[in-house]
């Protein structure tokens, strides 16, 4: 299948800093009745996400643009950078609060790093070398208006994470820096078609010709987790 959405150059080279944001492409491949993995209540497809790493050398909040609920942070402090999505209804609007027949209010891709250079960090209570990223997804409670609910300090830890359960994997699988110009994924399985989810659960996203789900996707510039 065609990517189900692509954020544009416009995420970095539109913008004065890197640091506001990174090419993002999302894809979403499988068939059920070819399926044979141990992942438990999916329905086959998988979904995987790809960012491509820019230079984060002399990239943080004072450069792009300290705020007085996001304050300047600097060299050596631990950070985070990614690219969120967005659910939308059939008509291209925000999803209505209590809307549980649609995908995730939000679901985003965090890639953790040391402020001032390309080093990896890992993610709270995380493992230095391997959890170095990972997909968190979020209620309209938790992901606030585009996005107002999230804040580099709780980024770690708010709303829940796609696990082993999910069949979540990261590629590569370990790293202790970013290489400048490469491409690092994150995939995991959907699960199975419900007529209603409930608000903590994990949705799943229609890729159909024809019937595509709708969705916006939002570049998370660079914030310090230790806010």
């Amino acid at each position: 299948m065609p990517a189900l959405i692509t954020t544009s150059d416009a995420c970095y080279q539109a913008l004065t800093d890197k640091g506001q944001g990174m090419l993002s492409q999302w894809t979403l491949t499988g068939s059920p009745t070819t399926y044979t993995g141990v992942v438990p209540n999916t329905d086959g497809y998988q979904i995987t996400f790809t960012m491509q790493w820019r230079d984060m050398t002399n990239e943080n909040e004072t450069s792009t643009g300290a705020t007085a609920t996001n304050p300047a942070f600097g060299v050596g402090d631990t950070a985070v950078v990614g690219t969120c999505v967005e659910t939308l209804d059939s008509n291209g609007a925000v999803l209505a609060a209590g809307t549980d027949t649609e995908g995730n209010f939000a679901v985003c891709h965090w890639f953790y790093l040391v402020v001032g250079g390309n080093v990896t960090s890992i993610k709270r209570f995380g493992t230095a070398g391997t959890d170095y990223s990972e997909v968190r997804y979020y209620n309209e409670v938790e992901w606030g208006t585009i996005g107002s609910g999230i804040n580099g300090a709780n980024t770690p830890t708010k709303g829940q994470a796609i696990g082993v359960n999910q069949g979540y994997s990261r590629f590569p699988a370990t790293a202790t820096s970013y290489t400048i110009g490469d491409y690092y994924s994150q995939s995991w399985y959907q699960p199975k078609y419900a007529t209603t989810y409930a608000a903590g659960a994990l949705r799943r996203y229609n890729g159909a010709s024809g019937s595509r789900d709708k969705v916006r996707a939002y570049c998370m510039g660079i914030k310090s987790t230790s806010l």
